[in-house]
C-alpha cells in the first residue's frame, strides 16, 4: 500500500510540479487525509485540547465552515443536515453557521479546479450559492462571515463548536464516510426548506405563465469541471417533447455559469433564468413541482436533502467523473447502484445514463409508484 501511495506521489509530483508536492504536504499537517496520520494528530489535539467555560450561547452551535477545505457550493446542504441532525442530539435549539476564508496562498500551486472557477467566480458561490443555502435551514439562527482567520479562535475559545478538534490551526471539514453511516435511514433530519416568500414568488410565476399543468423541473450540468456529469443535452431536448405531448408542463433550470446561453436545444419559453441566481427561488420552485429532474450536480444535491421535495436524478454514477464514479462511491462505504438510505420514496437515484429511453423509463415507474391514480 505504501508503495502504491509512493507512485501516485511521484507520478503527481511529475505532472504537477514540486509546488504542489510542498502545498499537499502543508495541506496533510492542517487537514490530514492519511488515516495513520490523522490518527496521531486527531490524538494530539484530544489531549492539547483546553476546556473553556463556554458559557456565550450556551443553546447554539456554531458550525465553522472553512473555506480552505469545505467546499464552495450546494454540497453545503450535507453540512447543514449533519447539524441538524448534532443538535438535535446535544439538545441545543439550533446553530449559527461560522464562515472562515481561504488562506492567501504562500505555495504557487493551482489546482485543476482553480484554473476553472478562479477566486473571483469562488466568492460569486460564497455570495450567492453557499450562504443562501445556509440561510434556507429553519434552524440556522445566524451566519458570521469573519473578515480574517484570525478571528476563529475567539469563537473557538468560547463557543460550542463543530468539528470539536478544530482550533484555527488544524482545520476540519466533516467526514463523508461518518456522515453516511450516520445518515442510515429517513426521517433523521428536516433539511432546508423554501420560505413563504419565495413560495409566494413561485406561485406570481405560475400565474404569469398561466400554468395550469403538472410542473417538471429539469436542472442543467454546463459546467468546465468534471465534463464526465454534464448534462446530455439533446437526450433532454426529447425529453421535454415527450412533457408536452403528455400534457405536463417543463421548466428548464440552466446551469449559472452558462445561463445566458442561447445555444441551448430548448424554447425559451420553458427556460427559467431567474433560478440561477437566486436559490431561495429555486428551492420555491422544486418544492412546488410535480418532480425534479436532472443529471447528479450540486443544484440537485440540495433536492436529495430536502425531504419535502420530489425528485429523480440521472447518471449518478458516471465512471470518467472525478468525483462521483464507482471507484469514489466506494471510497465513502456506499455500494455502487445502491439508494442513499436518507432518501424518503420520492427521492430516486438513476445509475443510468441521460439518454431518452433511460429518463422516460425513470420517469414513468416513477409516476407508476408514487401517483398511480395518475396511469
Amino acid at each position: 500500500m505504501i508503495i502504491i501511495k509512493m507512485v501516485e506521489i511521484l507520478k503527481k509530483i511529475k505532472n504537477l510540479g514540486f509546488g504542489w508536492f510542498y502545498w499537499r504536504i502543508k495541506q496533510e499537517v492542517i487537514n490530514p487525509t492519511y488515516k495513520p496520520i490523522k490518527n496521531v494528530i486527531n490524538m494530539v489535539l484530544s489531549v492539547k485540547k483546553i476546556k473553556y467555560s463556554k458559557k456565550k450561547n450556551p443553546d447554539l452551535l456554531y458550525a465553522i465552515y472553512d473555506f480552505e477545505v469545505a467546499p464552495i457550493t450546494y454540497n453545503i446542504i450535507e453540512f447543514l443536515v449533519l447539524i441538524e441532525f448534532l443538535i438535535k442530539e446535544n439538545n441545543k435549539k439550533g446553530f449559527v453557521i461560522v464562515f472562515v476564508p481561504k488562506k492567501e496562498k504562500s505555495i504557487k500551486f493551482i489546482s485543476d479546479y482553480e484554473k476553472i472557477i478562479d477566486t473571483e467566480s469562488q466568492n460569486w458561490r460564497i455570495d450567492n450559492i453557499v450562504f443562501q443555502t445556509a440561510r434556507l435551514h429553519p434552524k440556522c439562527e445566524g451566519v458570521l462571515f469573519l473578515p480574517t482567520r484570525k478571528d476563529i479562535f475567539d469563537i473557538v475559545a468560547n463557543y460550542d463548536i463543530y468539528p470539536d478538534l478544530y482550533d484555527g490551526v488544524n482545520i476540519r471539514y466533516f467526514d463523508t464516510a461518518k456522515y453516511l453511516k450516520i445518515m442510515n435511514k429517513p426521517n433523521l433530519y428536516k433539511g432546508i426548506k423554501a420560505s413563504s416568500q419565495g413560495k409566494r414568488y413561485i406561485d406570481q410565476y405560475i400565474k404569469a405563465k398561466k400554468i395550469d399543468k403538472k410542473i417538471v423541473t429539469i436542472a442543467i450540468r454546463d459546467y468546465r469541471y468534471d465534463l464526465a456529469r454534464n448534462s446530455n443535452f439533446d437526450e433532454w431536448a426529447k425529453f421535454v417533447e415527450y412533457l408536452l405531448i403528455n400534457n405536463y408542463y417543463p421548466v428548464i433550470i440552466p446551469d449559472t455559469d452558462n445561463a445566458f446561453d442561447n445555444n441551448l436545444p430548448f424554447d425559451s419559453l420553458y427556460i427559467f433564468r431567474d433560478c440561477c441566481w437566486n436559490v431561495g427561488l429555486r428551492m420555491a420552485l422544486y418544492e412546488s413541482s410535480y418532480i425534479n429532474m436532472g443529471v447528479a450536480n450540486g443544484s440537485i444535491c440540495i433536492l436529495l436533502h430536502s425531504p419535502d421535495s420530489n425528485v429523480i436524478v440521472m447518471n449518478c454514477m458516471p465512471e470518467n467523473s472525478v468525483v462521483s464514479s464507482s471507484k469514489e462511491y466506494i471510497k465513502v462505504g456506499h455500494t455502487p447502484g445502491e439508494q442513499w438510505k436518507f432518501l424518503t420514496s420520492k427521492q430516486k437515484m438513476s445509475f443510468d445514463e441521460d439518454v431518452y429511453a433511460n429518463i422516460v423509463k425513470e420517469f414513468e415507474e416513477y409516476i407508476k409508484i408514487n401517483y398511480p391514480v395518475n396511469l
